[in-house]
Parts: structure tokens; C-alpha cells; sequence
């Protein structure tokens, strides 16, 4: 693990965190909660998006593809877990905050790689 990946890491924590907890305030007991979640989902998906995924889509615009990917697996994973909760939220809250919280987290990227020289 790089130090630039650990700091793109916490950058897509801190920028998703927020919208994750605007979308799901009704579904979370408390801020631990939430930011464990959120740190859960980057772990699955993070390392993946940027060490594997490269890999696997060898061809101009794969980011776009990897930022679909990381949304349907995310929003795959928060649905289930808004289900194992017994959530009253309807079942796409998952699917929308995942596709949420991965748009702005993607547009805020740009950013980052323009100060670091490397992408989130």
C-alpha cells in the first residue's frame, strides 16, 4: 500500500461520508456506524478500483466502467445491509446513495489528481 493510495483512500472517505449520511440519515444509529459503513465499502472497493480494475479494463475511459462498477457493488452491499437491518427506506435508498456518494466522489478525484498527480 502506497502513501499516496492511503491518502486517496481518506480523500474518497471524506468526500462520500456526507452524502452517504444525508441519504441514509434515517437508517444509521449513529456516526460510528455510519463512518464504519462508509470505511467498509471503501476497502471492498477502493483497492480494486485502483490496483485491479486498471488491469482488467485495459482501454481509454475505464474509469468511467470502474466508477460503475464500484456504484453497483457498493449499492449491492448497502442494500443488503439495509435489509439485514429491517430498513423501512424503500430498496433503490441503497442503490442512490451508492450512485451519489460515487458521482461526486469521481468528480472530486479530478482534483486530486490534478494536485497529486494520480487518481483517487
Amino acid at each position: 500500500m502506497t502513501l499516496l493510495w492511503a491518502v486517496a483512500f481518506a480523500w474518497t472517505c471524506a468526500i462520500e461520508l456526507p452524502i452517504y449520511g444525508y441519504v441514509l440519515r434515517r437508517d444509521w444509529r449513529s456516526g460510528l456506524e455510519l463512518a464504519l459503513i462508509v470505511l467498509a465499502l471503501n476497502l471492498v472497493t477502493h483497492p480494486a478500483f485502483n490496483f485491479w480494475l486498471p488491469r482488467i479494463l485495459d482501454f481509454p475511459g475505464w474509469e468511467i466502467v470502474g466508477e460503475l462498477v464500484v456504484a453497483l457493488v457498493e449499492g449491492a452491499l448497502l442494500t443488503l445491509w439495509l435489509r439485514w437491518r429491517a430498513s423501512t427506506s424503500p430498496w433503490w435508498t441503497g442503490w442512490g446513495a451508492a450512485f451519489a456518494a460515487n458521482l461526486v466522489s469521481a468528480l472530486a478525484s479530478f482534483p486530486f489528481a490534478w494536485i497529486f498527480g494520480a487518481k483517487s
